[in-house]
């Protein structure tokens, strides 16, 4: 999974950084920070398992 985020970081996907750690349970998770999320993005994300993916998004709509 980091491996296709660092394929696309360059490409198309705007992320800022991608990280591996793990949860007390032993858990692998990939941190991605996404400056906004694109629908190709998001329908990716859709089909990687709970847990195993923190998408961590900076930019974000407001209500005005």
């Amino acid at each position: 999974m980091q491996d296709r985020l660092r394929q696309e970081l360059s490409a198309r996907w705007r992320m800022t950084s991608t990280s591996r750690a793990a949860s007390e349970a032993g858990q692998s998770i990939v941190t991605a920070q996404f400056a906004w999320i694109e629908p190709e993005v998001a329908q990716w994300a859709a089909t990687v398992p709970d847990g195993l993916l923190d998408a961590d998004v900076w930019l974000t709509p407001t209500a005005l």
